[in-house]
């Protein structure tokens, strides 16, 4: 029997355990459980990503995984005392550059990201930054892998290490020799067009699909038996009548891995107005039977001779592009657009509402792309910049023309005009224009004195070293006062109205490739190439 005032062991056990799930209770605390401060964190990596050499030309990324560095472990308050370094020399090689790097200012393929820098991503105990891999690899190293070596760091002193495999997919063949281009080509003469493509992969083919366009200014002159053409357009059609817009091209023979080939797709003739033309070649070349491109309806088989390849020789280099493969041939002709704006007369008495109509037109003979300004992806580009003569109020304006505030008291009235008939994917061929109607009342002049305003072109880029005759690219708006109109109406003069060329002119459509990815490519370099050329 135990003595007075003793418990039975079991009572014990069960108090003890009463007491130790309270103190467990209180420990956790109302935010839930919290990091050890002694738990060891842990690097997380994706193990392996893959890298195009090409995509990134297409505007398409690289790679649909992310390569992403994360920590996990990190208790509450002590992100800043954490550091990443990421270590990439081991794809310096493989890579085009280091942009894909974080914390990489001095570009040596050695990334070190420290706590500051890492602090705003912290969720939940994690730390974590990325790899963006939309930078593209080098097309020599298409096939290969290589490590980049990450470690984590704590006050200076590593904690954790890990490796992410880059690898290099094979893109299969592409194109990747090309003629760069050709300056002061004449009208009506023809430019040959040398090119190749090397199969940038490990498996062999029997037979290759190649896609070539040109843009409005150039006709191939050679039609092969084993290529199908796109139809002329009809005249009235949204292409320049007689544009051949691109040829496919099925080729046959043995296409070794690794291998290089030369292609001679015999030569284009330039139009009467041709001026910056282009030819592009597709990005992608496919098996037959294997391309998700349709054949375009009513293309005809050329019947001249069959378009062939020869094995290229190691030390033939010439027309050698850049690594993206990102290819086209630029063709310069002596050509010039002419760009011009309309002067003016605004002709009645005072207290008269009179049209105007401003013009801002291409009389050739050359074409130009209708892109006026750095915006991609707008389609409003300014043109058009008209000063409102003293003495003249605006009536009505066009919804594209918006007046600009003045920096002082003294400054006139002026508008910006933006282009609404043209999209930028059009070209602007002779006799091409935007037009911009306004209406004006004639006012009696404050001291008694009028003063003629101007009209001018007036875009984002230089176009008077690419424009045939710049001094027409402005032009004055004058005021006439004679006689008297009903007031307020619209029985007042306009002088220079349309050009002789005629309102009825149609815009011609940029043309599209081939290729889905060569339609991208196309779209961005359009712009790209008329912010060079202007």
């Amino acid at each position: 029997m135990p003595p007075p005032g003793s418990m039975p062991a079991s009572a014990r056990a069960r108090r003890l355990a009463v007491t130790c799930a309270a103190l467990g209770l209180l420990g956790a605390g109302p935010a839930g459980p919290a990091v050890a401060a002694d738990a060891k964190p842990r690097l997380e990596v994706t193990p392996v990503v893959k890298v195009d050499p090409f995509k990134a030309t297409q505007g398409l990324g690289t790679s649909d995984e992310q390569a992403e560095v994360k920590l996990t472990g990190v208790e509450t308050g002590s992100a800043g005392r954490y550091s990443f370094v990421i270590d990439a020399s081991g794809v310096e090689k493989l890579m085009t550059d280091s942009a894909f790097l974080p914390c990489n200012e001095d570009g040596d393929f050695v990334g070190e990201c420290a706590g500051d820098d890492v602090r705003a991503s912290f969720s939940g105990g994690t730390l974590s930054v990325g790899l963006d891999l939309k930078t593209p690899a080098r097309a020599a190293a298409a096939g290969r892998s290589g490590t980049i070596e990450v470690t984590a760091k704590k006050d200076g002193k590593a904690v954790d290490t890990a490796r992410i495999t880059l690898r290099v997919t094979e893109p299969g063949p592409r194109f990747d020799r090309a003629l760069p281009g050709i300056t002061d080509a004449r009208p009506g003469s023809s430019v040959a067009l040398p090119s190749g493509f090397t199969n940038f992969s490990g498996r062999t083919y029997r037979s290759l699909v190649l896609g070539v366009s040109f843009s409005d200014g150039l006709v191939p002159v050679e039609r092969f038996r084993n290529c199908v053409y796109e139809p002329a357009p009809v005249s009235g059609s949204s292409t320049t009548p007689g544009h051949s817009p691109g040829m496919l091209c099925t080729v046959t023979g043995t296409v070794k891995p690794r291998t290089s080939y030369n292609l001679d797709l015999g030569a284009v003739r330039l139009g009467p107005n041709a001026a910056w033309d282009t030819v592009y070649y597709a990005s992608e070349i496919h098996e037959p039977g294997k391309s998700n491109v349709p054949r375009v309806p009513r293309s005809r088989a050329g019947t001249g001779r069959t378009l062939t390849f020869t094995e290229r020789p190691a030390q033939d280099t010439t027309y050698l592009r850049d690594e993206l493969l990102y290819l086209r041939t630029r063709i310069e002709s002596t050509n010039k657009p002419d760009f011009s704006v309309n002067p003016v007369t605004l002709k009645g008495a005072v207290g008269d509402v009179v049209k105007a109509e401003f013009f801002f037109t291409n009389n050739g003979p050359g074409t130009a792309g209708a892109v006026f300004d750095g915006e991609e992806d707008n389609e409003t580009a300014n043109v058009v910049e008209l000063t409102v003569p003293q003495g003249v109020s605006v009536v009505r304006a066009p919804e594209t023309c918006h007046e600009q505030e003045p920096k002082t008291k003294k400054d006139p009235v002026r508008y910006r005009c933006s282009q609404h008939r043209l999209h930028k994917n059009d070209l602007m061929t002779p006799g091409q224009f935007e037009n911009f109607p306004f209406a004006f009342r004639l006012d009696e002049p404050s001291h008694g004195v009028r003063t003629d305003g101007w009209v001018r072109v007036a875009t984002e880029f230089d176009l008077t070293k690419n424009d045939a005759h710049p001094e027409d690219n402005r032009a004055p708006v004058s005021v006439d006062i004679e006689g008297r109109a009903e007031s307020g109406s619209f029985e007042g003069d306009m002088v220079a109205g349309p050009p002789v060329w005629g309102i009825g002119a149609v815009g011609a459509a940029a043309v599209g490739v081939l290729f889905g990815a060569a339609v991208l490519i196309r779209r961005r370099t359009t712009t790209r190439e008329t912010e060079q050329n202007q």
